[in-house]
């Protein structure tokens, strides 16, 4: 896990080294024409924005809605008619309580008519053998120069046999089936569960009852009662970021302060049939092929079957840390004073660097603990060769005023909304 996320990590820093190479050199060269000291401008973040990123600086907010650990979803067979349901949506069933019954009345009077057939099937088999034993006594009797005509009807009347010998076991296959189908004229539930919904396309009911889409063309489901999972939607640009085994960090949508851990327990590979857009959410992809994914909670939770959730990679962000942490690719280190700076600005909102004092360092975040020198209100930049003091500083205030584009308000934070 830590190579993958170190790995991720320096390739996004390598391209955002990049793109603020092609910033300062094509972009801005318009304003740093009129700078009074040195050329160029560099973007700054506000430290509060950018602090606990860790190693990647980016966040993937995937969204889910809690389900039940399993359903079950049946359909009506097709060759029978529904004759009574037994349960109502929203009710509870144990398993071997009957859920719904089949009209097989037309399938007595089927089986009826099958053994009505069978037997003029089977009389006429018998028949059949008599005229072959006969024929096999007059061959037996006749001349030699009789015998091949014999052979011959007795070839055509051994095919006839074989052939209503199975015409007859074809019938009594479709018997037997017609008889397995009126002894199970009724469904009984094999799982404890609450009834979510019965189609009303194919029951004639009016009822409609969800926790949530399943996209299901099912008569009836039945969600299993015991623990919950999370349902988590993604699309094809990050679904292989996921792997069965990450840690996800997990908060209810409507309070997102509240915090619970889980880990991924399977990944459907086959893009989602339905069209869910999760409550609401949306994301610029939406032309993009949707994947279903599920998390284990590993705590016991206080989370409602059907609520909506938000989800992101758990890199230690939920362990308590005290003081100002902030991704080491914005330290500087200084080997010849043996000193740590930052690359930040002052009151004029031009470039200068800023010692700092540094305490621990988190290995797993990539992430250094900030002692003295900086604080939440301040702001930094990403650090690179062409940085000079002296250059202007362009504040998020300032992007959003107009002067560029951006949302440094949302800076490092990529919302993943299907």
């Amino acid at each position: 896990m830590r190579k993958r996320t170190v790995l991720i990590g320096l390739v996004l820093i390598a391209a955002a080294g990049g793109g603020l190479y092609y910033y300062k050199n094509y972009y801005t060269q318009e304003k740093s024409a009129s700078a009074e000291s040195a050329e160029g401008s560099v973007y700054m973040s506000k430290v509060s924005d950018i602090m606990d990123q860790g190693a990647l600086g980016i966040k993937t907010r995937l969204v889910g809605v809690v389900d039940p650990q399993e359903s079950k979803d049946i359909k009506l067979d097709s060759d029978k008619q529904l004759k009574e349901t037994f349960v109502e949506v929203g009710d509870e069933v144990k398993k071997g309580d009957p859920l719904f019954s089949y009209d097989v009345e037309a399938m007595k009077q089927k089986i009826q008519e099958a053994d009505l057939e069978l037997e003029e099937m089977n009389n006429t088999l018998q028949t059949m053998n008599q005229q072959l034993n006969e024929l096999n006594v007059q061959a037996s009797k006749a001349k030699e120069s009789e015998k091949q005509a014999y052979n011959l009807q007795i070839l055509s009347a051994q095919n006839s046999i074989h052939k209503q010998e199975y015409n007859i076991s074809v019938k009594q296959l479709e018997r037997a089936q017609l008889e397995k189908n009126v002894d199970n004229a009724v469904v009984y539930s094999d799982i404890d569960g609450i009834v979510k919904s019965i189609n009303s396309d194919s029951s004639g009911s009016g009822d409609s009852y969800n926790y949530g889409s399943s996209g299901s063309n099912a008569f009836m489901t039945i969600l299993a009662t015991g623990d919950y999972r999370i349902k988590g939607t993604c699309n094809e640009m990050n679904i292989y970021s996921l792997y069965v085994g990450e840690q996800m960090v997990i908060r209810p949508r409507a309070d997102e302060d509240k915090i619970y851990t889980g880990v991924v327990s399977k990944i459907e590979t086959e893009p989602a049939t339905d069209n869910n857009n999760n409550n609401g959410y949306s994301d610029s992809s939406a032309e993009s092929s949707k994947y279903h994914f599920y998390v284990t909670v590993n705590e016991a939770m206080d989370l409602m079957l059907g609520q909506h959730v938000i989800m992101e990679e758990d890199t230690g962000e939920t362990e308590e840390k005290t003081g100002l942490w902030i991704p080491n690719y914005y330290v500087v280190s200084d080997d010849e004073t043996n000193t740590y700076y930052v690359w930040s600005c002052d009151d004029n909102q031009k470039v200068c660097k800023k010692e700092i004092s540094v305490g621990e360092i988190d290995e797993e975040m990539l992430e250094y603990q900030i002692l003295d020198g900086l604080t939440e209100d301040d702001y930094i930049a990403f650090p690179d060769e062409l940085t000079q003091e002296g250059m202007e500083a362009i504040l998020p205030d300032s992007m959003e005023n107009g002067e560029n584009q951006g949302d440094a308000g949302n800076a490092g934070v990529m919302n993943v909304m299907e």
